[in-house]
């Protein structure tokens, strides 16, 4: 249901798709300035530790189309912009951890 809105919203160059999406593939709101796309992936480097993850292509697109300056946001932007939506980023992406553990939460 979120990633369906997610991919909506980055269509439609709305800033807040990318955080919901990146929240569905198990990357934390601190992390999301972090982050960057990378072809099919994301890069994520944060105090010296680099994570990459496979994500679809339209969240990527919408990674580089859609300017920085509008996503790589503060946690308590993120929060807020995502709670317009009726969730939060803790609840994204602990159901993104639960789905990859086969429903539960290690």
């Amino acid at each position: 249901m979120y990633l369906v809105s997610a991919r909506e919203l980055c269509a439609d160059k709305n800033h807040v798709g990318i955080w919901i999406a990146l929240s569905l593939f198990s990357v934390k709101s601190s992390e999301m300035k972090f982050a960057y796309p990378n072809g099919k992936t994301i890069i994520i480097e944060k105090e010296g530790e680099v994570r990459s993850i496979k994500v679809p292509a339209w969240l990527t697109k919408a990674m580089y189309e859609i300017d920085n300056a509008k996503w790589k946001k503060t946690n308590g932007s993120i929060r807020k912009g995502i709670r317009k939506y009726g969730t939060s980023p803790h609840i994204l992406y602990m159901s993104a951890v639960a789905s990859s553990n086969g429903g539960s939460r290690k």
